[in-house]
């Protein structure tokens, strides 16, 4: 067996909906369980003996509803944006809707992140389509905090719905082992257009965070359906 792992940098806001709003974007079987989206602006690198080096290094970009489901606690990608077509179609097979998207995201260099660590200078990216920003983010980090105490506590467990004509097939990808190095609490500056901004409604960033974290990936297991 292949061994396939990933290291992730993360800018995360964690944003209020209208209510009502959160309910309107879940798939079923999966149900709201507060008026609330998690972005995400992920630089990702990851390890693979099957994969090439030109393929180990990406970004993608989330907005993710946080829900129950079959197998409990989790949340679900009401979008998912990639700069590889390859990975949108992952994402389609997965049971998330993918888009193709132009991303960029800074980051501090791995060698140098233990010397610099908080990023003293604030942490941005955007995400484009068709040439046009629809998501834009900056965050400012500061004090470390644990991440149980969060918010985001369960955005590790991501469920898919692939819908069939009489029952969904629903999935939660699951990790082996999931490690997170460093999470620190931000103020963030962020902006949403186009098809995000249609999408969620009026938001209000209620607390953000800049996350360092290694997954050793183990794929997806069923939780209900055919």
């Amino acid at each position: 067996m292949s061994k396939r792992a990933c290291g992730q940098t993360s800018l995360a806001a964690v944003c209020e909906l209208e209510p009502g709003r959160a309910a309107k974007l879940l798939p079923a079987p999966l149900t709201a369980i507060a008026d609330r989206a998690f972005i995400y602006l992920v630089w990702c690198s990851l390890y693979s003996e099957t994969s090439t080096v030109r393929e180990r290094s990406f970004f993608e970009a989330n907005i993710a509803i946080p829900c129950d489901g079959p197998a409990g606690e989790g949340t679900w990608f009401a979008a998912a944006y990639f700069n590889s077509r390859q990975i949108v179609r992952h994402a389609h097979l997965s049971g998330w809707t993918g888009e193709h998207a132009h991303i960029e995201i800074g980051r501090v260099p791995a060698g140098v992140a233990r010397l610099v660590w908080p990023s003293q200078t604030p942490v941005g990216g955007w995400v484009a389509r068709g040439g046009r920003r629809e998501i834009e983010m900056v965050v400012r980090p500061g004090d470390e905090v644990d991440l149980d105490t969060t918010p985001l506590h369960k955005f590790l467990r991501v469920y898919g719905v692939r819908p069939f004509a009489d029952q969904p097939d629903v999935t939660l990808e699951w990790h082996n082992e999931d490690v997170i190095h460093r999470i620190r609490q931000a103020e963030a500056d962020l902006t949403l257009a186009g098809d995000a901004a249609a999408l969620l409604g009026p938001v209000t960033v209620s607390s953000a965070y800049l996350m360092e974290f290694g997954i050793d990936l183990g794929g997806s297991r069923r939780v209900s359906g055919r």
